[in-house]
């Protein structure tokens, strides 16, 4: 455990909380990663800086529980950083500080990223009554804890509620005001988009809009077998049927081909037992001299003595 030896430590301690908190947006918005592991014992302080280790469990940003996984992460980092007595700031300021895609996205010499975070701690600290800011915090902190974060449209409960909201001003309250887009596209940058990448004016005439509605057609017409009619099926059965046939045409007979396999067996049978015999007349040839020379295996005679010398 690291402990610094200084008159005021929570000062060093709090350096150290706002770099984690811009190395955790480094890795979110410049890596695409969330470590879903964070905490006091996956850090490494070596000469004055942190290392984060452990980052092989980490997840993609785009992984179904990515948001959920950095809300713990950064639960962990306030309790640890808290317990050193440091003042953190709200959980959901963080979280919201490292999804945003406006603000620095790396840590350079320039001191960009502490900038920012300076600010977020002025912003929190210029409210009037220190005792209700607390308070509220604490409340705020316990409801982000708990809250659902939805990461599709698909997965909004209510959509309809939190499109009026983002259309009366109110969309900063979502919890996932910051994955929204930005900027919607105009009709015109659409257009001038799509003709700068070789495609076809809308404006144009009846040619265009003949190959869309062929287009609509054909994307509307159903697939599958059981869609076809009658006739469609019966050439498709008949085509199937002749190259079938020219298929048994060009097949080998069965009597054929079981003549061909017996007699390659039965040679690879006789030219095994012909090396097999013929080193034994070696072996006993060499052994009993009443046999003279190696016999031909074929040789009646041969086999014939061959039977006798061994019921001898």
């Amino acid at each position: 455990m690291v402990e610094f030896d200084v008159p005021e430590p929570e000062t060093r301690w709090r350096t150290h909380y706002m770099e984690l908190l811009g190395y955790m947006r480094v890795m979110y918005q410049t890596c695409h990663l969330v470590h879903a592991d964070l905490s006091e014992y996956n850090i490494l302080y070596h000469k004055e800086k942190l290392y984060i280790i452990d980052v092989s469990q980490s997840v993609e940003h785009d992984h179904p529980r990515s948001l959920e996984f950095l809300r713990m992460d950064i639960k962990k980092v306030s309790d640890f950083f808290r317990r050193k007595g440091v003042d953190p700031l709200p959980e959901q300021t963080v979280f919201k500080f490292i999804i945003s895609p406006e603000g620095p996205t790396t840590i350079t010499d320039s001191n960009e990223m502490f900038d920012a975070i300076e600010k977020l701690f002025e912003a929190c600290n210029n409210r009037a009554d220190q005792d209700e800011q607390t308070a509220e915090a604490e409340v705020d902190t316990a409801v982000f804890r708990q809250q659902y974060i939805p990461q599709t449209l698909e997965q909004v409960y209510d959509i309809e509620r939190d499109i009026e909201k983002v259309h009366t001003g109110k969309g900063s309250d979502l919890v996932y005001h910051d994955l929204l887009a930005k900027h919607r596209p105009n009709e015109d940058e659409d257009q001038s988009d799509s003709e700068s990448e070789g495609g076809v004016s809308m404006s144009g005439g009846s040619d265009a809009e003949t190959g869309d509605e062929n287009a609509e057609e054909d994307d509307k017409k159903p697939c599958g077998k059981r869609f076809l009619d009658k006739d469609t099926k019966r050439e498709h059965k008949q085509k199937v049927k002749e190259e079938k046939q020219a298929q048994r045409e060009k097949k080998m007979p069965k009597h054929m081909k079981k003549r061909m396999v017996a007699s390659s067996s039965r040679k690879k049978k006789i030219i095994k037992l012909h090396f097999l015999c013929t080193c034994i007349w070696e072996w006993f040839g060499l052994v009993d001299k009443s046999f003279g020379t190696v016999y031909d295996i074929h040789d009646g005679a041969c086999m014939k003595r061959w039977h006798r010398y061994l019921h001898k």
